[in-house]
């Protein structure tokens, strides 16, 4: 197969409109001054926020030998990142990503919280995890001798393949111990479905309103693409494609809210006392929402 670029197109310097680069058009970068301009309320709270949770992390070291201080250290990174993420796909009108994204975010801080709050929860959500992890490795090493054998080029080299073996049999040692992080039992993957790590949270209300809305954005199904489509006043079905900023507000309402939660979750943690700073940042919120309804209702 060969592949041919036509020069021009592959100059990212160049100008070009949506419908020649899409969301990689200079167009769509140009827009993004507007953007700021008709929601800087919104932003400004979006980048404080964010600036005050890395300053939270950054200062935050995770306890020496400490499963769990790592585990929430990683998965506030990791909402953090996804925060970050987030708004650069809203930023860049890029919407039904952008849901897409939110759903892994709301789903991160499911673990986060429910890792905080209750004990029990780690080492299922550690075994389930590996079993799944091992469980693809072995697919990966069962293809890659299939492919061997026949002597097809491949993009794997035997050191990575060698190296996910010693995982495979490191693992089938400790999975029978009952004092081992990855011990399992078929029980476990019951408890660490989405819907019972938001119960363990004491998120349920999230899962059933906001997680279980952006779920249908997250999957290229039929659903998951609805939106591509608009229908004019006389039936007439329409793709809609190009930027799209009219859920701009409560993508970062949403994000807002969640990252609130899992600084929240972080900071009991690692004992920190933040409440004072997350009751501004809620307040915050609740008047730049009110003030955007004002704005709305004299438009």
């Amino acid at each position: 197969m060969v592949l041919i670029f036509a020069g021009p197109m592959a100059n990212p310097r160049r100008k070009s409109s949506f419908k020649e680069m899409g969301f990689l058009a200079s167009t769509v970068a140009d827009s993004i001054e507007s953007f700021h301009k008709t929601y800087h309320d919104w932003i400004k709270l979006y980048y404080d926020l964010n600036c005050f949770a890395q300053l939270q992390r950054v200062s935050t070291s995770m306890q020496k030998n400490n499963l769990r201080s790592g585990v929430v250290y990683c998965l506030f990174y990791r909402l953090l990142s996804t925060y970050q993420s987030a708004f650069l796909l809203i930023e860049h009108g890029s919407d039904i990503d952008a849901k897409a994204l939110l759903r892994n975010l709301v789903e991160t801080v499911f673990a986060l919280v429910a890792t905080v709050k209750d004990d029990a929860f780690l080492q299922p959500f550690i075994a389930v995890d590996e079993k799944k992890r091992i469980a693809l490795l072995r697919s990966v090493v069962e293809i890659y001798n299939e492919l061997k054998e026949k002597q097809t080029d491949q993009l794997l080299t035997e050191e990575q393949v060698a190296s996910m073996q010693d995982d495979i049999n490191d693992y089938e040692q400790r999975q029978t111990d009952c004092s081992s992080s990855v011990y399992f039992t078929k029980e476990m993957r019951e408890t660490v479905k989405v819907s019972e790590i938001a119960k363990r949270a004491d998120l349920t209300v999230v899962y059933k309103q906001h997680y279980s809305y952006l779920c249908l954005y997250a999957h290229p199904s039929p659903n998951g693409m609805r939106d591509y489509f608009t229908q004019d006043a006389l039936g007439k079905v329409y793709f809609k494609s190009g930027q799209i900023d009219n859920g701009a507000e409560a993508n970062m309402r949403m994000a807002i809210s969640v990252l609130i939660l899992g600084l929240d979750a972080f900071s009991t943690f690692f004992e920190r006392d933040l409440k004072g700073s997350f009751a501004l940042f809620s307040q915050r919120l609740n008047e730049v929402i009110e003030h955007s309804h004002t704005q709305k209702a004299k438009a």
